[in-house]
């Protein structure tokens, strides 16, 4: 019994316990005695607003917690510009979830501290420019210029535009500032861009070796070989069909230039008065007339060219640059029918010549990436409409040696798609030799050519106007009463191993007045046939050997001669043939008539 009532005041001491405890619960009892869980009271959530300012912005329920409450938040934070969803989530034991939203809202900034003055002039430059504006551009904004409605980098035009100067980013409020930008033009600084934009006047022959300028090919007197003639008194100063079409140009070019120099010469003074005019600020910069002692100018301004016009001595001149293109030259008018034009850029010079629309020439210099010089040669000459010369050559200049290839020649009568390759020293401006093809009844035939100073054992020469088979004249040597024997492979195939020939060469000689006054030379050469050319010294003396007194001769040609000779028949030849035909004889009347 005594056992009996303690287990009875135990367990009425749990349950007095229990009930204690369950008082401190956010719970209720229902009706039927069950528990039930509270909703959380007495919190809110807001929208909240604030403008960008870098920093990072948050919004957070208000109100107390109840004792176990914890709020998770999701998109209640944030630091760039814009509006964020927020969501706030109460929890806790005993207590109903609660899910509260919010809107939190970031505004763009206005950007501020930064002007532009509403009218601005600059001065052109060659470079692009824009308004300028002043204060600091916050981090993370752009800046754009809006050109009369078009969007650039900025412009090099002379005039005057309406510019928008746009700040923008994505934290901040567009700032547009308008602006009336005016590129005016430099007085102060043009004359001197203009007057330097024509340069020098060019060397003409600066392409060439120094031993190619024309007081080179002089000569005083004309060897005679009605008589036996001395090898050693034959000028070996000549130059070529080839090489002669360059000079003809040239030698007429190098005259022009005279008066070209005339009118650089004046440049200074031009630049004074067109300076004092300028300080004027007139109007209109694009046309000035002035005199310069007895030479009267006229300066002429397009966007892209300058002009400089006088006439001198009665030659029309014209000095003009191109500024697109940067080039510059002169047109010279020497007569109504005779006209010659220069341009000259960055590693090119065209030289050209018309002469009453029927004759013309051009040269066209080049560097090639090694430096040496590469030129085209173009030759028109028609009678009554009707074109009745057409030559091309092509002029490869090497570190030792020239080379001219082309279509003039003397060719076998009735041969075709003759070319004449001519090879002349650098050093000393001298003929060293020629390699020739010809195409006769489908036959190609390959000849070199010397001039008579590169055979040893040949002293003297004479020539009688009398066919000798198939060579046009009779030829003697040393004296020898009987004239020269050649070699052939007999009836059926009579072609000549080697024979003497008198081809035309140029020189100059001096006029009494101090000009060039071209001079026609027949220089004797021995031909040789390419087959035959290491039989050459032997087979010359057997035929020859009474006028060799029994004795030989040897061909002195060295191995860098032969080499420069086979390089421009081997491998410059078929780049002459790709371009012997560019430039025809319209082009170059053309090109000559453009006054600039």
């Amino acid at each position: 019994m005594k056992k009996l009532l303690i287990l009875l005041l135990a367990l009425i001491l749990v349950m007095s316990l229990a009930a204690c405890g369950d008082s401190d619960k956010g719970e209720e009892e229902n009706e039927n005695g069950a528990s039930a869980k509270l909703d959380i009271t007495g919190v809110s959530f807001s929208n909240a607003e604030f403008v960008y300012d870098g920093l990072e912005h948050s919004i957070t329920v208000s109100g107390t917690l109840p004792a176990g409450v914890t709020v998770s938040y999701t998109g209640a934070t944030g630091t760039n510009a814009g509006t964020y969803n927020a969501t706030a989530v109460l929890t806790g034991d005993g207590y109903n979830p609660l899910t509260l939203n919010a809107t939190l809202t970031i505004a763009k900034a206005d950007i501020t501290g930064i002007s532009a003055t509403a009218e601005q002039e600059v001065y052109e430059t060659l470079e692009l420019q824009k308004p300028s504006y002043s204060g600091t551009v916050p981090a993370g904004v752009s800046v754009k210029y809006v050109f009369d409605g078009v969007e650039r980098a900025g412009i090099d035009q002379i005039g005057t535009y309406q510019v928008s100067i746009v700040f923008y980013g994505d934290n901040y409020n567009t700032l547009t500032l308008p602006v009336t930008f005016k590129i005016k033009f430099d007085y102060t600084t043009f004359v001197e861009r203009f007057i330097n934009s024509f340069n020098a006047v060019p060397d003409l022959w600066g392409y060439l070796p120094e031993s190619f300028d024309a007081e080179n090919r002089l000569v005083e007197s004309i060897p005679d070989y009605s008589t036996f003639c001395n090898i050693s008194s034959i000028p070996t100063n000549g130059m070529g069909k080839q090489l002669n079409m360059l000079y003809s140009v040239m030698t007429k070019a190098d005259t022009a230039v005279d008066y070209v120099n005339y009118v650089y010469g004046a440049l200074n003074g031009i630049k004074a008065l067109y300076s004092a005019y300028l300080d004027g600020n007139p109007d209109d910069y694009k046309n000035f007339s002035g005199t310069i002692s007895s030479l009267n100018f006229n300066i002429a301004i397009t966007d892209n060219q300058y002009t400089i016009s006088a006439t001198v001595s009665g030659v029309e001149i014209q000095i003009f640059s191109n500024i697109a293109d940067v080039e510059y030259g002169a047109y010279i008018k020497i007569s109504q029918n005779n006209v010659i034009k220069y341009t000259v850029s960055e590693d090119n010079l065209t030289v050209a010549m018309d002469i009453l629309d029927s004759a013309s020439l051009l040269v066209d210099f080049s560097k090639d990436e090694d430096g040496n010089s590469v030129g085209t040669i173009y030759e028109y000459v028609t009678v009554s409409g009707v074109e009745a010369v057409s030559a091309s050559a092509m002029l490869y200049v090497g570190e030792e040696y020239s080379i001219v290839i082309g279509t003039k020649g003397d060719f076998m009568p009735g041969s075709t798609d003759g070319r004449n390759c001519e090879i002349y020293d650098n050093d000393t401006g001298r003929f060293v030799g020629a390699e020739v093809r010809e195409v006769l009844e489908s036959k190609q035939f390959d000849t070199y050519w010397f001039a008579l100073d590169k055979i040893e054992g040949i002293n003297s020469i004479k020539k009688e106007d009398v066919r000798n088979w198939l060579n046009a004249d009779t030829i003697y040597i040393n004296g020898c009463d009987d004239s020269i024997h050649v070699d052939s492979d007999g009836i059926i195939n009579p072609t000549r191993h080697f024979d003497i020939e008198f081809k035309k060469m140029y020189f100059y000689q001096l006029t009494v007045d101090g000009e060039y006054e071209q001079v026609e030379i027949e220089i004797p050469m021995m031909f040789i046939q390419a087959e035959n050319y290491d039989d050459f010294n032997e087979e010359f003396s057997d035929k020859n050997a009474d006028a060799l007194n029994n004795g030989t001769v040897t061909l002195e040609v060295s191995g860098n001669d032969l080499g420069a000779i086979n390089y421009g028949y081997e491998t410059l030849l078929p780049l002459f043939d790709q371009v012997k035909d560019l430039v025809t004889h319209e082009y170059i009347i053309n090109y000559c008539k453009a006054e600039n």
